[in-house]
């Protein structure tokens, strides 16, 4: 076996070799990025899950506040409501308390003026009377006109109080609306996951399927460089003795 044969040989053992590792090192490649993408795909699964829940519970946190803002401004709605109907009525029970000390005293000066004998009906107790019923009745004005503004009053802020629980109903509407999505991007999140990974996965068969071609490679090289090597070998010819 020459020198060439032998340097031939070698040459084909080292490029299997070099065949053989460039394929283990595709074949490890590949089996780390499959063991990656699943890491990352229970990664984001585990993160998706865990934001979704946490802005879901957030929501759920408004929206019970917002129903308590709610319920709040309704109660105090009806606190005011029920202040503008005691005004109210305690109103008329002064104004009616008036007429009636008023109606009281009204007897009590006729009775004076009676007794005294006066009968003409231009002179001044008459016109004192007059003057004292003028005073009742502006004094009645002024409690009924006090006694409504105060009564609008409150409704004008029971009303502004059912407002901001409407708002605030709303507002819980939109937080539980916001609590649904939040869940829901939780799948969304998850089917991306999945796409990546199955991605990766489709990227480490990819990686496989070339070292598996590597390696089909290779050893067709090795077939080739045995056989060109096979017939460059120079060959000793044995000739038979004629006797």
């Amino acid at each position: 076996m020459g020198l060439e044969t032998i340097l031939g040989i070698a040459s084909l053992v080292v490029s299997a070799v070099g065949t053989g590792l460039s394929i283990q090192s595709q074949n490890n490649a590949a089996k780390s990025q499959e063991q990656l993408s699943l890491l990352n795909l229970q990664s984001q699964r585990q993160a998706a899950q865990q934001q979704g829940r946490l802005q879901s519970m957030q929501a759920q946190v408004n929206a019970a506040l917002a129903a308590k803002d709610q319920a709040a401004a309704n109660a105090a709605a009806v606190s005011l409501e029920r202040q503008a109907q005691s005004v109210g009525a305690a109103g008329r029970e002064n104004t009616r308390q008036q007429r009636m000390q008023f109606a009281q005293f009204i007897a009590q000066q006729r009775a004076a003026v009676a007794a005294s004998g006066v009968v003409d009906t231009t002179g001044s107790p008459l016109a004192l009377l007059a003057d004292s019923a003028k005073q009742e009745q502006y004094a009645a004005d002024e409690t009924l006109y006090q006694v409504e503004s105060a009564q609008r009053q409150l409704y004008f802020d029971a009303d502004m109080q059912r407002n901001a629980g409407t708002v605030a109903g709303m507002q819980g509407l939109g937080f539980q609306a916001e609590s649904a999505g939040a869940m829901g991007s939780i799948g969304m999140a998850e089917a991306q996951a999945r796409l990546d990974y199955l991605g990766a996965r489709a990227g480490a068969t990819a990686m496989r399927n070339g070292a598996t071609a590597s390696l089909i490679g290779g050893i067709g090289d090795a077939f080739s460089g045995g056989y060109n090597l096979y017939r460059n070998t120079p060959r000793t010819s044995k000739v038979k003795a004629v006797y």
